[in-house]
């Protein structure tokens, strides 16, 4: 900007004030001041035409008379498409006291009244599309810096990553051989951990109520297979060593209990699920027997490397979009109230679920409250402090319902193995495709965005992640995997013949492994007996059997917040799927496998 004379701008209560002339001076008369700027038209909001849309006189505090304009504009225009309002911000009308000419490409005019404090007048004129061309120097140094900021992110990370790898030992491809039976009397949590390498879930630990009726400790009741009057009875006290059964076990009879049922696990069981998960997956557990710290520790950075970058992209991609402009005058910088709150409250959700992550991996227990408070806060900071005076503010509430989700998701998708939390880290890249459905501005950046983060994730998968321990039982387990969804009727025959309990010791086995509708498909022509920790009605086959374990499991993870919608709650299983508090979601019967419980 530029003034005819000295000129002082500055910010009070987020305006831009313009201090003309010589303080030490004084001015007697008329004396006209010139200020001279660029306008920037923003982002053009019309897809098939282009506009000018511009307030010759905004807010101001006192009344304004005799006001004439003068208007010159590049092309020519159809003058028919010409309007002006006179009026308070919100408001239409006062056209009528607008008197104009028009000379070519030349507008002049005056305003016949007085503006009262408050009022603004505005032109609007619609011009064909392509009128306006569009400076993208900005937008080009701007994906120029961020796009560099991403490939720098991108060599960072792959330097760790490859230090890691040069060290970590290959031990060449899985050897899987046959198994009838999981290898090293592993349970069904422990093979999960393995198999699904780390990411288990509440389905997954729940088969261990399957597990330990086949060990002999509990009996299970019920009338029904879809209903919530089972009663699961202990048979005998565990003796075994291992915590995750002895937690499970614990969970559901505590120290004086010889039967639970529907009421004693709701609202109460899912904390138990949840512990057993944080104990198997914690350095206590098998972690590092199975899987290789330093490894581990390059996916922790691989994931904050990839989110950085898609972040990155997204930011720079909406933030133009939204037209959140950066104002650097006289060394002041100065961002749109609303984005920076929405900003303020993105970064703190972050890094909250980043703590509570932490708090989990290491054992600890989360405040109720604190979630409760930050889980709130933040999204109702960014509906109010973000809200339209007149109408609803959709942008805030769509952006706290997503923030609302990310700080009760995000800890769990930290924890897990790369595939799946890297691929969350990319999941910015969802913004920055909406608005490039509208506006290709940053289409370059967001392609440059998306192969760094893509090589990244790749290389961060490359990496052998087992010890020697880790890379055996894998192979055995993906083995053991193997022969249930191959085995032919024969062989099958034979084995439970040898062991007629055979069809069930395996069952909580095919939970974990995703194939329990294909293993229990094979039964449906060998005739096996009921096992001897079931009471149920007269009507009994391995569908049944299943059925109920799965509505027993759904009932056992209820919560306060889940039986507000049974509907939705008894039909939510599926595969690898997991909510919060315990819930296990998406999935019923389709797809040829119910996957794990």
């Amino acid at each position: 900007m530029s003034a005819s004379d000295q000129y002082q701008m500055l910010r009070e209560d987020g305006n831009c004030v313009i201090k003309i002339g010589d303080p030490l001076k004084s001015v007697k008369g008329k004396k006209d001041y010139v200020l001279k700027y660029k306008y920037d038209l923003g982002r053009d909001r019309l897809t098939d035409a282009d506009q000018i849309y511009y307030d010759l006189v905004c807010d101001h505090d006192a009344p304004y008379q005799n006001v004439t304009f003068s208007i010159v504009l590049p092309k020519d225009f159809d003058a028919s498409k010409l309007g002006f309002v006179a009026a308070p911000k919100g408001s239409i009308g006062g056209m009528d006291k607008v008197r104009f000419s028009v000379d070519e490409t030349k507008i002049t005019g005056s305003y016949d009244g007085i503006l009262a404090a408050g009022d603004r007048l505005t032109v609007r004129c619609e011009l064909p599309k392509g009128y306006f061309s569009r400076n993208y120097g900005g937008a080009f140094v701007c994906q120029i810096v961020v796009g560099a900021l991403a490939v720098l992110v991108m060599f960072v990370v792959l330097l760790r990553l490859f230090a890691v790898k040069k060290k970590a030992e290959d031990f060449g491809p899985l050897v899987e051989p046959v198994e009838f039976y999981p290898p090293d009397d592993l349970n069904s949590v422990d093979v999960a951990y393995i198999y699904k390498n780390g990411a288990i879930d509440s389905s997954n630990v729940m088969s261990l109520l399957v597990y330990l009726a086949n060990k002999g400790y509990v009996k299970i009741s019920s009338q029904a297979e879809d209903a919530k009057d089972f009663v699961i009875t202990k048979v005998k006290d565990y003796d075994g060593d291992n915590e995750a059964e002895r937690l499970f076990f614990e969970g559901l009879f505590g120290s004086w209990k010889n039967e639970v049922s529907y009421e004693d696990l709701y609202n109460n069981f899912y904390r138990t699920v949840d512990l057993i998960r944080e104990k198997v997956v914690s350095p206590a557990g098998n972690k590092f027997k199975i899987f290789l710290k330093p490894v581990l520790s390059a996916w922790n950075f691989a994931f904050f490397g990839v989110l950085l970058i898609s972040a990155l992209t997204a930011l720079a991609t909406v933030f133009d979009w939204l037209d959140v402009n950066v104002v650097m005058e006289a060394g002041l910088q100065y961002m749109d109230k609303t984005a920076g709150y929405c900003v303020i409250a993105v970064v703190l959700t972050v890094v909250y679920a980043l703590i509570r992550a932490h708090v989990s991996s290491s054992g600890g227990e989360q405040s109720a409250f604190s979630s409760l408070l930050v889980g709130v806060a933040l999204p109702l900071i960014v509906v109010f402090v973000s809200r339209e005076v007149n109408g609803i503010n959709w942008v805030g509430i769509v952006l706290a319902v997503l923030i609302f989700v990310c700080i009760h998701f995000l800890p769990r998708f930290i924890k897990k193995m790369p595939a799946k939390s890297l691929l969350f880290a990319v999941l910015p890249f969802a913004v920055s495709a909406y608005v490039l459905v509208s506006d290709a501005t940053y289409l370059l950046l967001n392609c440059v965005g998306l192969v760094c983060a893509t090589v990244t994730v790749a290389f961060a998968c490359s990496l052998p992640p087992h010890t020697k321990y880790g890379h055996e039982i894998t192979g055995r387990i993906r083995g053991f995997r193997n022969f249930l969804l191959t085995a032919e009727k024969e062989k099958l025959e034979a084995l439970v013949m040898d062991d007629p309990e055979y069809f069930y010791n395996i069952l909580p086995y095919t939970y974990v492994l995703d194939i329990s509708d294909k293993w229990i498909k094979k039964f449906e022509s060998i005739a096996i007996e009921k096992p001897q920790w079931y009471d149920g009605g007269d009507a009994f086959d391995v569908y049944y059997l299943d059925r109920m374990f799965w509505s027993i499991s759904n009932h056992a993870l209820e919560t306060k917040s889940q039986s507000s919608s049974t509907s939705s709650s008894t039909s939510s299983w599926g595969s690898g799927s997991d909510g919060s508090g315990g819930a296990v979601g998406g999935g019923g019967y389709g797809g040829g496998s119910r996957g794990a419980w």
